[in-house]
């Protein structure tokens, strides 16, 4: 009877109900730690954000330490039409006074003669027409009703209030590659491919149901394709052009880059484009009016050489020993640009190109200036860079410092996590501090317009004209107060100062990283943490033999006066994270130890991954552990229901044999 369940059929209790009622009991504590597993889950993706935020943050504080930010130049012109500038960070503010402006010409050379070269034909068919008045609706009479026909693929529909002119504009539009015309003085139709080639052809579709073509003379053409197109010359395969006799397989070479020629597979089109995708640094195009080709250096001042014409090619288009030729040989031809002269503050310069540098200014010459006109270029600071990327800062430090605030509020998912606090707390003192070492009045980000927004937050806002102001007044200031950097390392026998018998008050150039790392020399007596006689101290009050340290600004004051000619020396280690480094020196310093790979956000992160892991497995037991006790439940009750089964049928055998004495 193994695996078999009688479910109270013999007891007439529902034993399945009863199982799963006392291992409902067991399965709580499941219950629970599956909350917790997804109030786990909750909170990584939590701090995954944050450490998105912060990696964004900190991207922000790098942003502002490049020199492009606090540096940048802007440069205005007063007519920027003819003359235009930027700037480098190393140029300084100045303007620039530009006047007798000649442009550099790029060397160029146009075929010397115009070229024999034949146009091509253009696919066409023409008929005579039955209808003679372009403009009469097709719903007044005649045979032309609604219904459409197609050419090279393309559908035309007409319609009862169409005329002939609008059935060809259609056509015209249809971008089927052909252009219809009427001529009512001779009533012909005529339909042309736009291109002319060989490839250019005129198909119509054997249905016409509205009778247009038919009206038009066309009938006879349904269901044909017109191909008597023919390429023009510069679109033929070299040998197949009778002008272009002198021209082999071979060579030419322009500015020393070298063209390969194949007459049975090139043609002056696929010939033009290699030159123009190539690094010969020309331009060339064939003009079909002029029939003639150009080559114009790409940039203005440059030379044009031809040689090495083993092809002919160079030679049969005419681009060979011309006019303004200026090599002499005939198996070479140079066609030179012509210099740039300028007259900039008086001063008169020959540049070989229209773009220049001068003290790190980037002039770019667009058009001659007019007899007696100048032009001024204007370099001053950039502040709508800095204020951008300071602007960018600022949204970024708000983004982080709501979300924190959000999730640590009252009933928020993080209230009460040391980490979060400390986080506000750690990023609103690194913004908010005073950077020692800086003038005192862009000291602080408050000083320049980047303040708290309330009491409530630690949030900031930015007083736009405020920021504007310290920027245009003394950008470096500006500049200091975020990218200030002290950097890491040892001061050794630094030149404090000299005593003269009153002054106590002198200062460390940085900021010293510990107590126990400084050592001060004032005269012959020797100064440190750990002497009890002539000793260092970081809080109180200085007496006779003591020194005070401020660790936050590297400020001494003597407990005694230095004597007068004592000379004061110190040697001590310092580092980034003092009060002089910038706010996005420290910022950055902060959370590099946050972010990095395996920093505190992702080991922070893999730690809860753990947690959920360990949770799963836990319930992955208990799960196991629940289906033993079941099927031990099962078995016994299967065993109860099985005794009860057999003890009623020896109670219905004995009630048997009792009746059965009864009635003998």
């Amino acid at each position: 009877m193994a695996g078999v369940q009688l479910a109270g059929m013999a007891s007439g209790l529902d034993t399945s109900s009863i199982i799963q009622q006392m291992l409902e009991a067991d399965r709580q504590p499941m219950y629970q730690k599956q909350k917790e597993i997804n109030k786990i889950k909750m909170e990584k993706t939590i701090w995954q954000n944050i450490d998105s935020k912060m990696s964004s943050l900190k991207s922000a504080a790098t942003n502002l330490k490049f020199s492009s930010t606090f540096d940048s130049r802007t440069v205005s012109s007063t007519d920027d039409s003819k003359i235009t500038g930027t700037a480098t960070t190393s140029a300084s503010a100045s303007s620039y006074v530009l006047e007798n402006v000649v442009l550099a010409e790029p060397g160029k050379i146009t075929s010397g003669t115009a070229l024999n070269f034949t146009d091509g034909v253009k696919a066409n068919v023409e008929e005579t027409s039955t209808l003679t008045d372009p403009n009469e609706k097709f719903s007044v009479g005649g045979s032309v009703t609604e219904g459409s026909f197609k050419i090279n693929g393309k559908v035309v529909d007409v319609i009862a209030d169409d005329t002939i002119n609008m059935v060809i504009n259609k056509i015209n539009v249809s971008n089927a590659g052909v252009v219809a015309s009427f001529d009512s003085t001779t009533g012909k139709f005529k339909i042309e491919a736009k291109e002319a080639s060989t490839s250019q052809n005129i198909e119509f579709d054997s249905t016409d149901t509205s009778g247009f073509l038919t009206a038009v003379g066309m009938e006879t053409h349904l269901g044909e394709k017109i191909e008597n197109g023919e390429n023009p010359d510069y679109q033929k395969k070299i040998t197949d052009v009778s002008n272009l006799s002198g021209v082999s397989n071979g060579f030419f070479t322009i500015n020393g880059y070298t063209f390969e020629m194949n007459t049975a597979d090139d043609s002056i089109e696929s010939i033009i484009n290699d030159i123009n995708g190539s690094s010969a640094g020309v331009t060339a195009f064939y003009d079909n009016d002029t029939k003639k080709m150009t080559l114009t250096a790409k940039e203005s001042g440059d030379d044009i050489t031809l040689e090495n014409d083993t092809s002919g090619f160079l030679a049969s288009m005419n681009l060979m020993n011309q006019t303004d030729d200026t090599d002499a040989t005939t198996e070479k031809s140079v066609y030179s640009g012509s210099d740039a002269t300028v007259t900039i503050n008086g001063v008169n310069f020959t540049k070989p190109s229209n773009k220049f540098n001068i003290n790190g200014v980037n002039f770019e010459l667009k058009s001659a200036t007019d007899t007696g006109e100048k032009i001024t270029l204007s370099v001053s600071q950039d502040t709508d860079k800095a204020y951008g990327e300071i602007s960018g800062f600022v949204d970024k430090y708000n983004n982080l410092i709501s979300y924190l605030e959000d999730k640590t509020k009252k009933d928020g998912e993080l209230q009460g996590d040391s980490m979060a606090v400390n986080l506000i707390y750690s990023l609103r003192n690194k913004l908010t501090g005073t950077v020692s070492g800086l003038d005192s009045d862009y000291n602080q980000l408050a000083l320049v317009g980047v303040e708290a927004s309330d009491t409530k937050t630690s949030t900031l806002k930015i007083d736009k004209s405020k920021l504007t102001e310290a920027l245009k007044a003394n950008m470096e200031a500006v500049k200091g107060l975020f990218t200030q950097d002290i950097g890491t390392g040892t001061i050794t026998d630094e030149a404090v100062g000299t005593g003269d018998g009153t002054t106590v008050d002198y200062s460390l150039n940085y900021t010293p990283s510990s107590i126990d790392k400084v050592t001060l020399q004032v005269g012959t007596t020797t100064y440190t943490a750990s002497n009890s006689t002539n000793k260092l101290i970081t809080s109180g009050t200085p007496q006779a033999g003591e020194i005070y340290v401020n660790l936050q600004s590297g400020e001494l004051k003597f407990g005694t006066a230095p004597a007068s000619g004592e000379t004061i020396t110190s040697t001590y280690d310092y580092d980034e994270n003092n009060s002089r480094d910038g706010i996005a020196v420290r910022l950055k310093s902060y959370l590099n130890p946050y972010t990095i790979y395996n920093g505190t956000m992702d080991s922070h992160i893999k730690s809860l991954d753990s947690t959920v892991k360990d949770m799963n497995e836990w319930i992955d037991s208990m799960n196991s552990r629940l289906k033993m006790r079941s099927d031990s439940l099962k078995k016994q009750f299967t065993a109860m229901e099985q005794a009860i089964s057999t003890s009623n049928s020896q109670s219905s055998w004995l009630t048997g044999q009792l009746a059965s004495l009864g009635t003998s």
